[in-house]
């Protein structure tokens, strides 16, 4: 009877300890799929763009940087002209020549972009 008991005991606490080790448990989508999530919703210029542009465009288009290449986007009247030419999405998005030219941005701080000027690229 002793051993029936223990035997019970051993399979229970398995059991038991199986289910708490394996049975919850947390993945997002990233590490699942590799994807990562995409806000694209109310950027605004002086916040978001700025920094996305900061982040992979100043080195060359800002007049005081050490490597300007005669195209300024140091402003949101410069940036403004860009957009509505057509220009800057174009650059942005040309993997034939990218921008910046080590390679493509982000598919997210390109998707940003695309939503601020679909917004109306406001200076805000």
């Amino acid at each position: 009877m002793k051993h029936l008991i223990f035997f019970a005991a051993f399979v229970l606490l398995t059991t038991t300890l199986t289910t708490l080790t394996t049975g919850c448990y947390y993945d997002n989508e990233q590490d699942l799929y590799g994807v990562t999530s995409c806000d694209t919703l109310n950027k605004r210029y002086s916040v978001e763009i700025t920094k996305i542009l900061a982040d992979n465009c100043n080195e060359c288009h800002v007049p005081s940087s050490g490597s300007y290449v005669d195209i300024a986007i140091d402003n949101y009247d410069a940036v403004n002209g860009y957009v509505q030419d057509g220009k800057l999405l174009k650059r942005i998005n040309d993997s034939s020549n990218p921008m910046p030219p080590a390679g493509l941005m982000s598919e997210c701080d390109r998707a940003a972009i695309q939503a601020w000027i679909n917004a109306g690229a406001l200076n805000n």
